[in-house]
């Protein structure tokens, strides 16, 4: 049987831990989240489109939720909230997946005669 590395490094401690090498890499792996992703201005100045992009698809999921997937229309039959599955949808989705999926649904195609 084959133990991962973490657990592995952590075994017989109190807590789960990294070595120096993997704490190290996760460290510049955050610091880099930071300074290209989270504060990024660029990044931030889209921030106010990113959510009525997201609202705009929830409020079209929540008014037409039979268009989500099977898997999720049977978690209303098993009782979670229709607001929950419709947060669960769209969470699932990637920022292109989003994007187009809004595109799809809101900006009018060209057409040729």
């Amino acid at each position: 049987m084959t133990i991962s590395f973490t657990i592995w490094y952590s075994f017989g401690k109190e807590d789960i831990s990294l070595s120096d090498p993997v704490e190290k890499a996760m460290k510049e792996l955050r610091a880099f989240m930071f300074e290209r992703v989270y504060q990024n201005p660029e990044a931030k100045s889209q921030e106010g489109k990113a959510e009525m992009l997201v609202e705009t698809l929830y409020d079209y999921y929540y008014n037409r939720i039979s268009l989500l997937p099977r898997e999720l229309l049977n978690l209303l039959d098993a009782g979670e909230s229709k607001e929950q599955i419709v947060c669960d949808y769209i969470s699932s989705m990637t920022d292109r997946f989003a994007i187009a999926k809004y595109e799809e649904l809101y900006i009018p195609r060209s057409w040729h005669y």
